[in-house]
């Protein structure tokens, strides 16, 4: 039961809601936008009568299906709210603080910048929700008053070229948006109970980065800074000539090359916000730029170690450091780039050795440490190689800032395993440390589980009281380990420890030798396919003009999709390509449980419904409920008579759906990725299909990625345009026996097939230039684009 609070501030009268001791009030108005590409203007004043803080406020536009995205990572779901995105109102945030405080209780201020790589993420997702946050701080008499914040993402956040600077459109939009929302807590939170002096920002993964930008700045922002798996060395700023050739692939997807530059910023302004994003290429990046303002100018790391150093500015003036790490966050590249798994043992040791190669010993002794040699099978190497890159990437980022911080600095290790089911059960994987952060899936954990969340939430809370919640670092400490907080595995009857000796034993994190990083980090790894998802790769590779080829197109149809017999559906399928037609006809079992596994089945309805959750829409409710949610019958039908209904439905989607993209000029248009059928499909065209295609059109390769979702595929293509996806069914060989197969940086077409885990995948075209082998020159692509 909710009462309904309204308290006076210097903006007017603002209504919230109180639930469980905990007052909410959501969706408020931080700035306002003169368009979607216009700088951040702060609400200072406000007109009208009583503001409605009841519901959250629109989400910045971003690639549908986010949430589910992350939650996947998580590996179990949360009820979802109806939320709406805007282009020009999703600039707002909201605020939960201990019900009844009253203005100028000086409460300590924690303000969260959510991760989602600066492309997806919202305020109001529920694993963000912070009324069992709060709840939890006043329980333990440590109050504080909390606000998250919704920025610009993607292309109205980060795009930026000369010409809309010219025309008065500044660049990183995203980091000034929340360097306007930092301005309106300073100024106004003390009329919600908190202390505008002692303000605690944090942020997870590109969250973390964005505070590590901010404290670039000169003015102080904020009295304590939290790192939660990330720093501007996961998201690296680009420099201006990458962001120009990242604005002409933009204009150029969207038809504008000879438009004069009052049509190209017109286009940009008025597109409809999905319809952009569908219509850029993967080549458009979403990464700050260097712009001698909010990001002053590229960094090392041994700049940020160095304690006499003046970078980051921030140091100076930010009294506090809390930074710490889940023990396997690099399985966000297991889950984002499946691909790097192929032969990457081989693949890491030609990097490292190519570092050092006149220390061939070292490079060895690098290897070794993780238990690799160049032999390495894939199933033995690839956790070993993960390990290596979450060291690069993660822990020796935290180490860096450690060493280079003035102030107090706490270091933090998230080892508790994931409880549920799924590929990353049993490990520490990122953004698993947000969901026992914030409480909300505390219902789902054992009583261990739950202790080791609330203890390591109650730690953040004494940090933002200005309380030491274990020993800090010093000087000294850095090269012989430190003083460090460990978090689980509370399966081995460890909840909460503190280690003595940051390196080695209950830590589970090794000392290695960093004094590499720049060389291996920038130049190496990118070339030999590990971590495309960090714009740092993009800049390394800019001197190579990838964005001169032509598109070529490969068009999948549908031609008919018959009722399923026994579960099993003929789907006849045509792929239209530059030298003919072929066809045939796949015979398809429609749920095959590879594709549901780890699925957890609640309330007898199996996770994947929500899947088909627009099919049904148009076409009537089915006697299922999405994702998992209790069904209003309480007279529950049997699992296979709801598979049987679930067929039914999508064999009905099929068939009206799948009229809307089938021509090429749907896909000029931008209809891009577009539906094709299930998962299975996309297994079975391979084998029966994919071996024709490429011996007919050899600039073409067809890729299935099993298990891997739409918004996975848009959030690397995105983020790179240098990549080469390998194959699951002996597609490598295909190329090996054609003189195609090589591991470099050698431009080449690459289409996609990405599947959907619940039941349906879409086709993203993408092509770069293709050499017909090693040291011969490709054969031109037709451009049916």
């Amino acid at each position: 039961m909710s009462d309904i609070i309204q308290v006076t501030t210097h903006l007017g009268e603002i209504r919230g809601k109180t639930t469980n001791g905990v007052t909410q009030f959501l969706g408020i108005k931080y700035a306002t936008l003169k368009n979607r590409l216009a700088d951040a203007e702060l609400v200072e004043r406000r007109d009208g009568g009583v503001l409605d803080a009841l519901k959250d406020g629109p989400t910045a536009i971003s690639p549908l299906g986010g949430c589910d995205l992350e939650l996947s990572a998580i590996q179990h779901t949360l009820p979802k709210k109806e939320l709406t995105q805007s282009d020009v109102d999703c600039l707002n945030l909201n605020i939960a603080a201990p019900a009844g405080t009253p203005a100028h209780s000086k409460l300590p201020v924690f303000v969260f910048i959510h991760g989602g790589g600066l492309m997806i993420g919202a305020n109001s997702w529920p694993q963000f929700d912070y009324e069992r946050f709060v709840k939890l701080s006043i329980d333990n008499e440590l109050p504080i008053v909390a606000v998250s914040i919704n920025y610009r993402l993607g292309p109205y956040g980060f795009l930026t070229s000369d010409e809309l600077r010219k025309a008065g459109y500044k660049a990183n939009n995203g980091l000034r948006d929340q360097r306007v929302a930092l301005e309106w807590v300073r100024r106004h939170i003390v009329d919600f109970g908190g202390d505008s002096e002692n303000i605690t920002v944090a942020g997870m993964s590109a969250g973390a980065a964005s505070v590590t930008f901010h404290l670039d700045s000169e003015t102080p922002l904020f009295k304590r800074a939290i790192l939660m798996s990330g720093s501007r060395f996961f998201v690296q700023a680009l420099p201006y000539d990458a962001h120009e050739e990242n604005y002409r692939q933009a204009i150029s997807a969207l038809g504008l090359e000879n438009a004069t530059s009052d049509e190209k910023i017109k286009a940009l302004l008025e597109t409809p916000g999905q319809d952009l994003l569908a219509k850029l290429p993967p080549s458009v990046l979403t990464a700050p730029a260097v712009d001698g303002d909010m990001v002053p100018s590229t960094v090392t790391y041994a700049q940020v170690a160095d304690r006499t150093s003046n970078i980051p500015k921030g140091k100076q003036w930010c009294r506090d450091l809390l930074i710490g790490d889940a023990q396997y966050d690099s399985n966000i590249l297991a889950i984002l780039m499946p691909h790097l798994k192929n032969e990457c043992a081989g693949r890491l040791a030609k990097a490292v050795h190519s570092v050092f190669p006149t220390k061939q010993e070292l490079a060895t002794r690098i290897l070794a440490g993780y238990g690799l040699t160049a032999e390495t099978a894939d199933d033995e190497a690839f956790p070993a190689v993960l390990n290596y890159l979450n060291d690069i990437f993660i822990l020796a980022p935290t180490l860096t800032y450690t060493s280079g911080w003035e102030g107090h600095t706490n270091v933090y290790y998230f080892n508790e395993e994931n409880p549920w089911e799924g590929p990353w059960q049993g490990k520490a994987g990122h953004i698993l440390d947000v969901a026992y952060l914030f409480q909300n899936f505390r219902d789902y954990l054992t009583p261990a589980q739950q202790e080791l969340a609330a203890a390591f939430a109650i730690d953040f809370f004494k940090f933002c009281h200005g309380i030491k919640p274990w020993p800090t670092v010093v000087d000294a400490d850095i090269e012989n380990g430190f003083t460090a907080r460990v978090y689980g595995p509370s399966s081995e009857g460890e909840t909460v420890a503190q280690v003595a000796q940051a390196y080695g034993g209950h830590s589970r994190r090794s000392r290695e030798d960093y004094s590499f990083l720049e060389n291996l980090y920038l130049t190496t790894l990118h070339a030999h396919g590990f971590h495309n998802m960090a714009p740092a790769m993009e800049k390394a590779l800019h001197s190579v003009d990838y964005f001169q080829a032509q598109p070529t197109l490969l068009i999948c149809r549908i031609v008919d999709v018959h009722e399923p017999f026994w579960k099993v559906c003929a789907v006849t399928v045509q792929v239209e390509g530059p030298l003919g037609t072929l066809g045939g006809t796949l015979h398809i079992r429609m749920f095959d449980r590879r594709f549901t596994k780890g699925m957890r089945l609640r309330h007898g309805c199996p996770n994947w419904c929500y899947a088909i959750e627009s099919g049904y829409r148009q076409h009537g409710p089915l006697p299922v409920t999405p994702y998992g949610q209790p069904p209003e019958d309480p007279n529950v039908r049997s699992l296979n008579q709801r598979e049987d209904d679930t067929q039914k439905a999508m064999t009905h989607s099929y068939r009206t759906e799948l009229q809307a993209y089938d021509t090429l000029s749907d896909l000029q248009a931008g209809h891009i990725p577009k539906l094709l059928g299930t998962a299975t499909m996309a297994w079975q065209v391979m084998n029966e299909m994919g071996r024709t295609i490429i011996g007919s059109c050899p600039g073409l390769i067809l890729v299935p990625l099993d298990g891997m979702p739409l918004l996975k595929m848009n959030y690397i293509l995105k983020r790179t345009w240098q990549f080469i996806f390998w194959d699951l069914v002996n597609i490598r060989q295909i190329l090996q026996s054609r003189g195609l197969y090589t591991i470099d940086t050698t431009p080449r077409n690459i289409i996609i097939v990405p599947c959907h885990p619940w039941g349906l995948f879409k086709v993203v075209l993408h092509s770069l230039q293709l050499n017909d082998g090693p040291g011969e020159t490709g054969a031109s692509t037709t451009n049916t684009g």
